[in-house]
């Protein structure tokens, strides 16, 4: 069940995979990784921003404090993808009633974000190795 100790554990998490994607833009191995990085930093935000505003609509505030980033131990861009895509699958199974369809939907749709960026930094890592 999704409820507010379940909402402020995913938002941890993912501002945990926010530091750890600004560790991996400034140590980039190549100008293609670097924009492709930065660019879903900047998804990776609003998709955080978006979920906390209609979670918050249908639960309480999160309040100064309650966040305390929890870091992921992947440590190169495309298995940090694959974590996210895992804790995308998580928060949507906890979202089950109707109550929380929109919440679904903008998991869903960020979903196909996080594959994209997977078919990017394979496409990146690929031509790097060429």
């Amino acid at each position: 069940m999704f409820n507010k100790e379940k909402l402020v554990e995913v938002l941890n998490k993912i501002e945990g995979h926010k530091t750890r994607l600004k560790e991996l833009h400034w140590s980039s191995p190549s100008h293609s990784f670097h924009i492709i990085i930065d660019e879903f930093s900047s998804e990776l935000a609003d998709f955080e921003d978006g979920l906390a505003e209609n979670s918050i609509a249908l639960l309480d505030f999160v309040r100064p404090g309650d966040l305390n980033p929890i870091l992921p131990k992947e440590i190169d861009f495309e298995s940090d993808l694959e974590a996210i895509r895992a804790l995308l699958a998580g928060s949507k199974s906890d979202c089950e009633e109707t109550f929380w369809s929109g919440v679904i939907n903008l998991v869903d749709d960020f979903w196909t974000v996080v594959n994209r960026y997977i078919y990017l930094a394979k496409i990146s890592s690929h031509q790097a190795a060429e």
